[in-house]
């Protein structure tokens, strides 16, 4: 079995064991970061094919009428720029937004400062 796909099963037993939402879409980022398109579409297709058809037909309705989110970010596992790029990636520019307003008031007027020039191309 390939290390990617083992990474995956273990999360998928950590969101059924923890069953809550944030369990679930912090599986999401993982079943992105870990497996092709190919394979996401394929264990999408086994899981509503498992269900009732009317239970299956409301979860079609559900998906066309959600946002695409990236959910909150996970807690670090490497580097915590790394893990914060990688997020950024792929949240939605809303969300990106609005994560980066809120850290952004929890800022000191001294880190303001110094991101103002990072960003400003200052050294």
């Amino acid at each position: 079995m390939k290390p990617a796909h083992k990474q995956v099963a273990r999360c998928v037993g950590y969101a059924l064991t923890l069953a809550n939402t944030d369990a679930w879409i912090a599986l999401v980022e993982v079943l992105a970061h870990r497996l092709t398109q190919a394979e996401r579409v394929s264990l999408a297709y086994a899981a509503l094919r498992s269900v009732d058809p009317m239970i299956r037909q409301s979860v079609y309705q559900l998906l066309g009428d959600l946002p695409e989110l990236a959910g909150s970010p996970m807690p670090p596992f490497g580097e915590l720029q790394d893990d914060a790029a990688f997020w950024a990636d792929i949240a939605g520019a809303e969300e990106r937004a609005a994560y980066l307003m809120a850290c952004w008031k929890r800022l000191d007027d001294q880190s303001k400062q110094a991101l103002l020039k990072v960003l400003a191309g200052e050294k």
